[in-house]
């Protein structure tokens, strides 16, 4: 569950000189360049989704041939825990490019106290972390501790500088990462990123793949690896994810839900298999 906080973090030097990941993006024998959904398929999405009642975002993209569904794509959301995904491959991408140590130990203090998701909050204060621990809590339990402690090493601005690299078009909605604002179109960019970086960074991107493949709160589902991410707050329930299919595909919901009731629930398991179904891969 994400946390709304408004109080800046104490900030350290924000390296401002990472690359982005590589544009390239793998693909396999079965990725067709020519496939897409009917209009009547496309109308089909549009009912589900309709009827899921509320203020609803989706987004659909075949990573082989680029084809795109979306609905609502541009409604702003509360991000909730969405942004710890990118905002950890940010830190690992720094890693591999040499600057910053994964090994490198922070130690939790009180200020960094806070509730919602995670386990770091129940250790004792004086317990230290190594970065790559807080990235794997961050994203396998949702930890708002090991975030607020990452983001006191590698603060918001150096993030937002890197979002906007990827193609953000609008970098200050991320804020101190636990208040950000996004959009479908905003988690496409960042989950078209993601794919790229697992599948050509050896170690950081082996790192991602096995932490948001080993995540809680399972929204969406599939009978194919899932690399996701959700988010839970205040008029916030979405979820994000690669669906690592014969054809690839980013799947994305967002929504103003958020009592996690057994229909909240059931509208990303519709929505993933019919998504699924439709693709050709169920």
């Amino acid at each position: 569950v994400g946390t709304n906080s408004s109080t800046a973090p104490t900030d350290t030097t924000t390296p401002t000189d990472i690359t982005a990941p590589t544009d390239t993006v793998p693909t396999t024998e079965a990725v067709s360049d020519n496939f897409f959904l009917s209009a009547q398929q496309e109308q089909e999405l549009n009912v589900m989704l309709d009827n899921f009642g509320g203020k609803v975002s989706a987004m659909y993209i075949d990573l082989g041939s680029g084809y795109t569904y979306q609905y609502h794509p541009t409604e702003n959301f509360f991000a909730a825990s969405l942004m710890k995904a990118p905002y950890c491959m940010y830190i690992l991408k720094l890693a591999s490019d040499g600057k910053c140590d994964l090994s490198e130990k922070l130690t939790y203090t009180q200020n960094f106290k806070s509730g919602g998701t995670g386990i770091i909050q129940n250790a004792e204060f004086g317990t230290q972390y190594s970065i790559q621990t807080l990235i794997e809590y961050t994203i396998r339990y949702s930890d708002n501790v090991a975030v607020r402690m990452l983001r006191s090493r590698f603060p918001a601005d150096g993030f937002q500088s890197f979002a906007a690299s990827l193609g953000i078009e609008n970098p200050k909605s991320i804020g101190y990462i636990t208040n950000a604002r996004i959009t479908a179109e905003d988690a496409a960019v960042y989950m078209r990123a993601i794919y790229r970086f697992i599948h050509t960074d050896k170690t950081g991107g082996a790192l991602l793949y096995d932490y948001m493949t080993h995540t809680g709160n399972h929204m969406f589902y599939s009978k194919y690896p899932l690399v996701r991410k959700y988010g839970w707050a205040d008029a916030s329930f979405h979820d994000m994810a690669i669906v690592e299919a014969p054809r690839p595909y980013i799947l994305i919901l967002l929504s103003d839900h958020e009592d996690g009731t057994a229909e909240d629930f059931a509208m990303f398991r519709q929505f993933s298999a019919k998504i699924e179904s439709l693709s050709g891969q169920s």
